[in-house]
């Protein structure tokens, strides 16, 4: 199976690549026709929420359903919102505003008041509530997630005709400070290591990577509106 996010990965690093020479470097726009491809739609309670397939099988590549999983997550979901977003800002292709507000809406779909997040739907819309990959919690899902938000909530803060949108997304971001509290009270305890060396006990999952992508997403808000996590990011 090819994923998806192998794809969404080299998008940007290809079009860097594309432009470089010996003098300067050039930044050429990512081509977003096959990915564009693999987002679809369902409706949940009357709202579209619109998402990525995570699989496309050779030699078609056309999307097919990942078995125990379903056919898109937070994971991907949250990434291509920060394609889509450096496309919105910096690109300002504006056309791609309606499908980055219908990815917000899977995300927040998939988000939970106390902060925890599922991660796969099934191709009915239902939310895989039980799998492996899917269970709620805050860890990987969740901070890719939060990095989805940070780029939704970038696009349309300043957004008149979106802002009940950027009120739930500033309401599911904020659902996640008892987790990062959570986090800080361990800090700045050390916890002992398999090969005996010391690493940080505030990291997430004890994970350093799980925690590089929290604050990812943190220093994607640090500063904007009334966000301040200036005392998690240093």
């Amino acid at each position: 199976m090819s994923r998806t996010l192998s794809l969404l990965a080299w998008l940007t690093l290809v079009g860097i690549l594309a432009g470089c020479n010996s003098t300067q470097l050039e930044l050429v726009p990512p081509n977003l026709e096959y990915a564009l491809q693999l987002v679809d739609s369902t409706t949940v309670k009357g709202q579209v929420l619109d998402w990525i397939s995570i699989y496309a099988d050779a030699p078609g590549y056309e999307p097919v359903e990942a078995a125990g999983e379903g056919v898109s997550c937070v994971d991907d979901v949250g990434r291509f919102l920060e394609v889509l977003s450096s496309e919105i800002l910096q690109r300002d292709r504006s056309e791609l505003k309606p499908l980055a507000a219908g990815l917000v809406r899977y995300l927040l779909y998939l988000s939970r008041d106390d902060g925890m997040w599922y991660n796969f739907i099934f191709a009915d819309g239902s939310i895989n509530r039980q799998g492996r990959t899917s269970v709620a919690s805050f860890g990987w899902w969740a901070v890719r997630g939060l990095r989805g938000l940070s780029a939704g909530y970038r696009i349309f803060r300043n957004q008149a005709d979106y802002a009940a949108l950027t009120d739930s997304i500033v309401a599911r971001i904020e659902a996640a400070q008892p987790q990062l509290d959570s986090l800080l009270r361990s800090y700045p305890q050390l916890i002992g290591a398999v090969d005996g060396s010391l690493r940080p006990a505030w990291n997430l999952n004890n994970a350093p990577d799980q925690s590089s992508e929290l604050l990812i997403a943190l220093a994607g808000l640090n500063g904007l509106g009334d966000f301040n996590y200036q005392t998690e990011i240093s």
